[in-house]
C-alpha cells in the first residue's frame, strides 16, 4: 500500500469507528465532522449502522418522545458555546443515554481548562482531573432521569480525504495566517514585561497571541499530532512562514507526541506553510485544474465549504411538481465508489481542461454501456467534449430511476461539467484569466509603476462607465492577485495610498447593495465608514506585499522574463517542491526544521563542526505539504507533476484547510479579523 493510500485508509479507519457508536440513535452533527463523514463515509453510512435520524448539532433541534439514545458528533472543545447547544438539545429532549464524540484530545482540554482565568501557555497539559468524566457527569444531570448513562470519547474525526493526493481539516476552513500589518494592532495587547522594542511578525510566539488563537493553534498541533499517530510515524517538522512557525514550534515540543513517536515505524516529513506567501494562485482566474473551475462557478453544496451543489431536476419529469422543490442536490463526493474517487483525482490531476472531459466522457459512455442503454451513433461518434455532448448522453438516465440510483456517481460528476461548461459566467471567467495574464507580461524591471498605471486607469474606467464591467470583489481580487505576484517591489508611497483610497471609496459605494463581502465590510455608506474600510483594506494589501520578504529564495513569484519571453508567474509550492527534490541538495535556506527530540538536535549541534547536511523534507519516504489558508487543486496538480519530474522515491501528500476559492480568500483576508475572528 503507497502512502497515500495509507494516509486514505487511515482518513476511512477513523470515520469507520464512529459507527459503532450511532445504533438506534439519533445523531447531531456540527459541519466541520459532517464535511468528514461527507467523504470519508457518506451519510448513508450513519443509517446503515443503525441511526435512527441525522440532524445539524445546534440549539435549535432536539429529539421526539420516542428518542432516547443520541449522539454528539463535533470537531469542538466540550466547552462555551459547544457545551451550550449539548445541554440547550439535551434540555429539550428526553434522551436516556448520550454519547459525546469529539476530536480534540482529552489532554488538550485538560490543558485549556486547568487555570480557568489563565491564557494556555505553550507548556504541556497536565493530568489533572478526569475532564471527560467531568462532561459525563453533567450529561446525566441534563438528562434529568432515573438510570441515564453517557460516555465521552476521542476519536480524531478531523480530517476528510477528497483524493489520494490531497486532504482536508474542515474544522480550521477559517484559520488565516497572520500578516505584517496585524502586528501594530497586537502590539497594543502585550504587556510591556513581555514587548520588545520593535515588535515585527517573525518575534510573534505563541504566548504572544490572543487566548483564542492560542486555542485555534492548540487545536491543530492536536490535530497534526493525530494524524501522525493513525499513521505510526515520527514527523519531523519543517515550516515556511510565520503562523506555520508557530505552529511547527508547538508540534516539535509537544511532550504528548514522544511516546507515540519513540514507537513510530517509520519516520515522515510535515512541512507547514503560510498561505499569504502566495496569494495570486488562490485570487487568479487562470486555473490549470478543472475542477477549480467547477469550484469557482458551482455554488457550494448547504452546509459544506468543500463540495459544490448541483441541479439535478433535469433527470426527472416536470409533471412531478411540488416534489422538485424538495429534491437533494447533487454533489462530487461518492465515498463509497472507488471509481467515483479514481475519476475525481483524474479531473484534479489532468494536464489540460480536455484531458479531464475525456476521462469523464469516457466513464460515462462505459456507464451508459453497462446499463444497457440505448445508444445511436450521434451520442457515441467521437469529438470534441462539450457540455452539449455530454448532456446528450446524461439524458438517457432520465426518468430511469434504478440505473440513475446505481450509477449516480458518474452521473453526478458528468452533470458538474455540463453545469461549470454551460455557466453563464464561464465566459467571463475565461475573460478574466486573460486580463491576468495580460497583467502579468506587462511586468518587468518597472513593475512597481506598471501596477500603480495599470489599476489607477482600470480603477478609473470602471467608476466612469454606466454598466460596469467588474465588481468591486473582482477589482480586490485583482488587487490580491498583483500585490501577491510582485510583493515588496510595490513602493507604496503616500500619494499612491490616496488616490487608491479615493477610488476604493467610490466602488464601495458603488456596490455598496449588491456585494456580499463588502456588506461584511461596511455598516453604512456614510463617506467616514466607507474611508475607514478602504483604510484597512490598503492595510492589509501592504501587509500582503511584505509576505515574502524575510525569505531569499523564495522571495520572489514572479519570473520578469527577458528580451525573448515576457514575465510569467512561478507558483511558490512549485518553486519549493523543486528546490527540495533538487539533485543538488542545494541547502534550503527559507525552511525552518524543528527538532522533535534529543537526535535531532545533536544532528543540528554537530553540523557546526562537522560536514553533516541540514535534514531536508525529502529525506523521507513520505512528505505531507500542510498548506494554512487553503490549497487551489491547481496547486496539487503542479506539485504532483514536480515531484513526478524529479522522479522521486518519496511521496507527497498535500493537506490544507480548505480547498481554496477566490471569494473565501478574499472574505478571510479583507473581512474576517485576523486575530479576533468569530470563528
Amino acid at each position: 500500500m503507497s502512502n497515500a493510500e495509507n494516509i486514505s485508509a487511515s482518513i476511512l479507519n477513523i470515520s469507520h469507528s464512529i459507527l459503532t457508536y450511532v445504533y438506534d440513535a439519533i445523531v447531531f452533527i456540527d459541519s466541520a465532522s459532517a464535511e468528514v463523514v461527507h467523504w470519508s463515509l457518506g451519510a448513508n453510512k450513519l443509517f446503515e449502522a443503525g441511526a435512527r435520524n441525522l440532524k445539524e448539532f445546534s440549539s435549535f433541534e432536539n429529539g421526539d418522545e420516542t428518542d432516547k439514545r443520541a449522539v454528539f458528533i463535533v470537531n469542538d472543545l466540550l466547552l462555551d458555546t459547544c457545551e451550550q447547544i449539548i445541554h440547550d438539545i439535551i434540555s429539550n429532549s428526553n434522551f436516556k443515554t448520550c454519547v459525546v464524540i469529539t476530536s480534540v484530545s482529552q489532554s488538550l482540554h485538560q490543558h485549556l481548562t486547568s487555570t480557568a482565568t489563565d491564557v494556555p501557555q505553550s507548556t504541556e497539559p497536565g493530568e489533572g482531573n478526569d475532564f471527560f468524566k467531568e462532561v459525563e457527569a453533567k450529561l446525566v444531570a441534563w438528562m434529568n432521569q432515573e438510570g441515564c448513562h453517557a460516555e465521552v470519547v476521542h476519536i480524531p474525526l478531523s480530517f476528510a480525504s477528497v483524493c489520494s493526493s490531497l486532504f482536508l481539516a474542515p474544522a480550521f476552513s477559517e484559520f488565516w495566517p497572520f500578516l505584517t500589518s496585524d502586528v501594530p494592532r497586537l502590539s497594543k495587547t502585550i504587556t510591556k514585561s513581555e514587548k520588545k522594542d520593535a515588535l515585527t511578525i517573525d518575534d510573534l510566539t505563541l504566548d504572544l497571541l490572543p487566548e483564542n488563537r492560542q486555542i485555534i493553534i492548540k487545536k491543530l498541533v492536536s490535530t497534526l499530532s493525530s494524524l501522525c499517530e493513525e499513521l505510526e510515524v515520527n514527523e519531523e517538522v519543517y515550516c515556511l512562514g510565520a503562523t506555520s512557525r508557530i505552529v511547527a514550534t508547538e508540534l516539535a515540543g509537544l511532550q504528548s507526541a514522544k511516546a507515540r513517536r519513540k514507537a513510530a515505524k517509520q519516520k515522515a516529513s510535515l512541512l507547514i506553510v503560510d498561505r499569504t506567501l502566495d496569494l495570486t494562485a488562490t485570487t487568479g482566474h487562470h486555473h490549470d485544474s478543472f475542477l477549480d473551475k467547477v469550484f469557482a462557478l458551482l455554488p457550494s453544496l448547504p452546509g459544506h465549504k468543500a463540495d459544490v451543489a448541483l441541479d439535478m431536476s433535469n433527470f426527472f419529469s416536470s409533471h412531478s411538481g411540488s416534489n422538485l422543490k424538495i429534491l437533494p442536490p447533487g454533489c462530487l463526493a461518492h465515498p463509497k465508489v472507488a471509481s467515483s474517487r479514481e475519476l475525481l483525482s483524474t479531473m484534479i490531476t489532468s494536464r489540460k481542461q480536455t484531458d479531464a472531459l475525456i476521462a469523464v466522457n469516457r466513464q460515462l459512455v462505459e456507464t451508459i454501456s453497462k446499463a444497457k442503454l440505448p445508444m445511436d451513433a450521434s451520442v457515441t461518434k467521437i469529438g470534441r467534449v462539450t457540455a452539449d455532448s455530454l448532456n446528450a448522453k446524461l439524458k438517457l438516465f432520465r426518468n430511469n430511476q434504478d440505473v440513475l440510483a446505481k450509477h449516480s456517481a458518474i452521473v453526478q460528476l458528468s452533470t458538474a461539467c455540463v453545469q461549470t461548461l454551460s455557466h453563464q459566467q464561464f465566459a467571463h471567467q475565461d475573460d478574466l484569466a486573460s486580463k491576468e495574464k495580460l497583467l502579468i507580461q506587462k511586468l518587468g524591471e518597472d513593475a512597481n509603476d506598471v501596477v500603480w498605471n495599470h489599476m489607477h486607469n482600470l480603477m478609473t474606467e470602471e467608476l466612469n462607465k454606466e454598466k460596469p464591467s467588474l465588481t468591486v470583489e473582482e477589482i480586490l481580487l485583482l488587487w490580491c492577485f498583483v500585490v501577491s505576484l510582485t510583493g515588496d517591489q510595490l513602493t507604496w508611497t503616500q500619494a499612491h495610498k490616496e488616490d487608491l483610497k479615493n477610488k476604493m471609496v467610490g466602488l464601495l459605494r458603488r456596490d455598496f447593495k449588491t456585494s456580499n463581502i463588502i456588506n461584511e465590510l461596511v455598516t453604512s455608506d456614510a463617506q467616514e465608514g466607507l474611508e475607514a474600510v478602504a483604510d484597512e483594506i490598503i492595510s492589509r494589501l501592504q501587509g500582503l506585499s511584505t509576505s515574502r520578504s524575510n525569505l531569499q529564495e523564495l522571495s520572489s513569484i514572479l519570473d520578469t522574463g527577458s528580451g525573448t519571453r515576457p514575465a510569467s508567474y512561478s507558483p511558490l509550492l512549485q518553486q519549493l517542491i523543486n528546490l527540495t527534490f533538487d539533485p543538488n541538495k542545494p541547502e534550503l535556506v527559507d525552511l525552518e526544521f524543528k527538532s522533535t527530540g534529543l537526535r535531532d538536535l545533536l544532528k543540528t549541534g554537530f553540523r557546526l563542526f562537522m560536514n553533516v547536511s541540514k535534514p531536508r523534507p525529502s529525506d523521507n519516504p513520505l512528505l505531507i505539504l500542510f498548506v494554512i489558508g487553503g490549497v487551489t487543486l491547481s496547486e496539487v496538480k503542479l506539485i504532483k507533476e514536480a515531484v513526478n519530474a524529479k522522479s522521486s522515491k518519496t511521496q507527497v501528500i498535500v493537506g490544507s484547510t480548505q480547498i481554496a476559492k477566490a471569494q473565501n480568500i478574499l472574505k478571510l483576508l479583507l473581512a474576517q479579523d485576523h486575530l479576533y475572528p468569530t470563528q
